[in-house]
């Protein structure tokens, strides 16, 4: 954790764009349930109402007929941060609203999209977005409005790269809602591999905003949002218990690689509000952000981790794992293993 892979294809590579803006409906076939749901979380777009000699008339909605999808700025990225923000333009004569989160689905080369999950920042995961509520932006003649897109960096990289990205307007309803741009930089965006809940498989999507530094005004990461990441060599240390270790001996001889010897005969207690199930989020001292997932179940009441020696995995070859164990309802099992903490 806090270590930067440089395994992203084209990363940093900026060159001229070309962006479609017709519908791509054979694409779309393969989004998955997922954007389905992300849909349902973006916010319900309000009517915005302007005095004229006439009267009030209400602002008409943006649709992907009103404007142009382009990128926005470049982003300077906090640790670990890939990220571009884009812009939607009206090139029209006349006015058009938008308000909430864009959904977004990214693509590789063969239009196969990658299986990312995307969240919006409002309650999300993601340190990199605004937390900052909606607003209604007016696009005015030749006027834009930004939006950003940022994911985690891979620590280990599958061979799949975006290459395109097709969005979805808030509350626009119809076949002409999606806008498409292909960008080399796009690349950045990679799918990783191992786990599919990983902080690396994590795309945060901000709110149209009417500038480019309101998508990321008070996100996490640039304002200490985050709790402080802690190294386990900071956790507390203590002998360890008959019961833990025949939870463990139970589990490595269940795979037949027994006997067992715990490093020191000693055990780490694991602060479980940072170390829930799920990807959680933490602040390194240099201001950057880190990512991780953590295995203990909200059930449990205690958790602890290990360093236990055994007979090397027939596969890996491995002979020593950490093993973080939970306490659930008064007996100690274990929840994940792996070669770090």
């Amino acid at each position: 954790m806090g270590f930067e892979a440089s395994c992203l294809a084209g990363e940093g590579a900026f060159s001229p764009f070309n962006v479609e803006r017709e519908m791509e409906e054979a694409a779309m076939k393969v989004l998955p349930k997922s954007l389905a749901v992300l849909a349902m979380l973006l916010s319900a777009v309000l009517p915005l109402t302007s005095a004229t000699a006439s009267g009030a008339t209400t602002i008409a909605k943006c649709t992907a007929s009103d404007v142009r999808l382009g990128v926005g700025p470049k982003v300077s990225p906090m640790t670990g941060e890939h990220s571009m923000i884009f812009t939607i333009t009206n090139p029209k004569a006349t006015k058009c609203q938008v308000r909430g989160y864009p959904s977004v689905a990214l693509f590789d080369a063969k239009n196969v999209m990658l299986g990312l999950h995307y969240t919006t920042s409002q309650g999300s995961t993601s340190p990199y977005v605004t937390t900052a509520q909606p607003k209604v932006v007016v696009l005015g003649p030749g006027s834009r409005s930004y939006f950003k897109v940022a994911k985690y960096r891979c620590d280990l990289c599958d061979a799949r790269v975006a290459h395109s990205m097709v969005i979805t307007l808030p509350g626009v309803t119809g076949t002409k809602n999606k806008l498409k741009i292909s960008y080399s930089a796009l690349s950045t965006f990679t799918y990783c591999k191992g786990s599919s809940s990983g902080p690396g498989q994590l795309v945060g999507v901000s709110p149209f905003t009417s500038s480019a530094t309101g998508t990321f005004a008070g996100a996490p990461s640039t304002k200490g949002g985050l709790v402080a990441c802690q190294n386990y060599n900071t956790w507390p240390i203590r002998s360890v218990p008959a019961a833990v270790v025949n939870a463990v001996k139970a589990y490595y001889a269940q795979k037949k690689l027994t006997p067992i010897t715990i490093d020191k005969n000693r055990e780490w207690v694991v602060p479980i509000a940072t170390q829930r199930v799920g990807e959680h989020w933490c602040l390194n001292a240099d201001g950057s952000a880190s990512g991780y997932v953590g295995a203990v179940p909200y059930s449990a009441s205690a958790a602890v981790m290990l360093y236990v020696h055994h007979k090397p995995y027939p596969v890996t070859e491995a002979p020593s794992h950490f093993v973080v164990l939970a306490l659930v309802s008064g007996q100690w099992k274990v929840v994940s293993e792996g070669t770090g903490p």
